[in-house]
């Protein structure tokens, strides 16, 4: 092991978007389109309507574009899911101009984001979540994220487990309010946490827990501001060839 401290409803329903109750602004009426059931092709939720949730939308196929501006609410007990089926399906939120917020139609919560192994072309930008009780949870996947903001959960506010990871370049977490850990992650994959403009506190516990026990290729950690939590010996491999180098920034708390 080599070490190096650096000094510096049914989810199966089909889906079918409906136009609901128009939503009084002021101006002219809003009107409101309700979602529900399976998205089996590409398919874009927009700015120029407002949308509710009352089942689970599972993204089964295809990609689900959220634009800039847009807020979803999400009745009691229903989420969204992005290739959780057994097939490719991508996410794209553009919050880039306007930010893209998912929140609770009611104070009872919902219960969030879930980003399967096999989903493509997911991407992260501006968005809120908001209120949601299990966070935003990714499960093998690789996930682009340009300003990701998670405010209120039950447990943990980021879940990354088998094996998901954030893209290189990710920027902008800021998970708060989170019930439990600030985050739950695999050991192999917690470089992939930005330090670049986030933040990881006003939690239950603010550090990042981590699974697994063992790492493969070099990595370095970032101080993301909060401890890293070890839940196990972790041993540091590679190959007599390539050996693996763990690298702790400057000022990064482990706790064992």
């Amino acid at each position: 092991m080599l070490l190096l401290l650096l000094a510096c409803p049914d989810v199966r329903d089909v889906y079918q978007p409906s136009a609901g109750d128009t939503a009084d602004t002021g101006n002219d009426p809003v009107e409101t389109e309700e979602h529900c059931g399976t998205i089996s092709s590409d398919t874009t939720w927009r700015a120029d309507r407002q949308h509710l949730v009352t089942c689970d939308v599972v993204v089964e196929r295809g990609t689900l574009t959220i634009e800039g501006g847009v807020t979803v609410l999400f009745d009691e007990r229903t989420g969204l899911q992005v290739a959780t089926e057994g097939y490719a399906a991508g996410l794209q939120v553009s919050g880039e101009s306007g930010g893209v917020t998912l929140s609770a139609s009611s104070s009872a919560g919902w219960s969030g984001v879930e980003i399967g192994e096999l989903a493509t072309s997911v991407r992260l930008a501006g968005l809120v979540v908001r209120d949601a009780t299990g966070g935003v949870v990714i499960e093998g996947a690789e996930v682009t994220v340009v300003g990701l903001g998670i405010d209120g959960t039950s447990d943990a506010g980021l879940t990354l487990s088998g094996g998901a990871r954030l893209a290189e370049g990710a920027e902008g977490v800021t998970v708060t309010h989170a019930g439990g850990y600030a985050v739950v992650a695999d050991v192999a994959t917690a470089h992939t946490l930005p330090a670049v403009a986030s933040a990881y506190t006003g939690n239950g516990t603010d550090a990042v827990y981590l699974s697994g026990d063992e790492i493969t290729t070099s990595v370095e950690w970032e101080d993301l501001g909060v401890p890293y939590v070890l839940a196990e010996t972790v041993d540091v491999g590679g190959s007599a060839g390539e050996p693996a180098v763990f690298t702790v920034a400057e000022g990064t708390e482990l706790r064992f």
